[in-house]
């Protein structure tokens, strides 16, 4: 039972670190497993941050009852981590299997392995507590939104140089 991404080894090796795997060769090995095995679940992740602005990324998982199913753990850690210091943001909303949205509430808990991130992207940068909630239908999961933007004002008239 494989629990973490298959490193997968790049065309071009670097000469100063051969053995660098990139993050990206292992997420399309892993997506193109999951497409293979029939199996395929969404997992949506909706991250909102200040202004009520909100990113949104889709990937598919492994179902839960398969037999690769423990690889989800440590994919579905990995994509939020990234996502987090993407976008940056205090409220996360998922949509996907409960037992990863569980798996992801503990991470990111006071004494989680993710720990710093949540006090991090909470308490630190956006003054509220980092939450992760569990949207239980496509319904209730938010779209993309850049939220309440500031007006452009385009004064052709001055202040040019």
């Amino acid at each position: 039972m494989r629990t973490q991404f298959k490193l997968i080894a790049p065309k071009t090796v670097p000469v100063l670190d051969p053995d660098f795997r990139p993050p990206v060769l292992a997420n399309r090995n892993f997506q193109a497993e999951v497409k293979a095995s029939g199996a395929a679940v969404p997992f949506l992740i909706a991250i909102e941050r200040d202004r009520n602005r909100v990113s949104r990324f889709d990937t598919f998982v492994f179902d839960m009852k398969q037999l690769q199913a423990p690889a989800n753990y440590f994919y579905v850690e990995r994509v939020l981590k990234f996502l987090l210091w993407q976008f940056g943001g205090w409220k996360v909303t998922i949509h996907g299997p409960l037992e990863l949205v569980t798996y992801l509430q503990a991470c990111y808990s006071d004494t989680g392995l993710r720990a710093f991130d949540a006090e991090f992207w909470g308490d630190q940068t956006y003054e509220r507590e980092m939450t992760i909630v569990h949207a239980a239908s496509p319904e209730d999961f938010p779209c993309a939104d850049d939220g309440e933007s500031a007006a452009v004002k385009l004064d052709w008239k001055g202040w040019r140089i």
